[in-house]
């Protein structure tokens, strides 16, 4: 998840993923105040994320 979020400049979130244990499958199920709680708060930032996770997951990766 460290990766994901720095190419996608949020690494500045790594540890607030880190501490409430969200991987690449768990945010494609966050609903919009999860990721609020997460600092991810523009419809840009939460694209880019969805995008990059489901990537990451249709590479193979878990």
């Amino acid at each position: 998840m460290d990766i994901i979020l720095k190419v996608i400049d949020l690494g500045h979130l790594i540890e607030q993923f880190r501490r409430k244990a969200v991987g690449p499958n768990d945010v494609l199920e966050l609903s919009n105040e999860d990721m609020i709680s997460l600092g991810v708060t523009t419809i840009g930032q939460k694209i880019r994320l969805f995008r990059a996770c489901r990537n990451y997951l249709n590479e193979g990766n878990k």
